[in-house]
């Protein structure tokens, strides 16, 4: 089993991550976008993302996209659990999404993880 990642050791990139997830305008977005978007480091996105799964959902997935063959894709597990899906459609068959993570669910998250790294230290 992989040595667990510490909050501590990751705070900017994972608060970049939540933050960018909650606010971004579709429903999730594969390490790849993410980390062009916020101009990070691609590795360490994906180790992130894949570190901290009780944060970040990975879609069930890849993507079937050429250019983004293997990557899955990430949202946030509460963004996910609190949005509305047609109930006709599969989560990957709805790619529009443009509400953002209410404000109280991004500030609990973000205490959250600085409450994490608080201890941690």
């Amino acid at each position: 089993m992989a040595d667990k990642l510490k909050y501590s050791d990751h705070i900017e990139t994972i608060t970049a991550l939540v933050s960018y997830l909650a606010l971004w305008k579709g429903k999730s977005r594969t390490p790849g976008g993410v980390a062009g978007a916020l101009g990070l480091d691609k590795s360490e996105v994906w180790k992130v993302l894949d570190g901290f799964s009780g944060i970040f959902r990975k879609s069930k997935n890849p993507s079937s996209n050429p250019r983004k063959i293997g990557q899955h894709y990430y949202t946030l597990h509460v963004r996910y659990a609190t949005r509305h899906l047609d109930s006709n459609k599969t989560d990957e068959d709805n790619p529009e999404f443009k509400i953002p993570l209410a404000g109280e669910y991004l500030s609990t998250i973000l205490a959250m993880i600085q409450e994490r790294a608080n201890m941690e230290n």
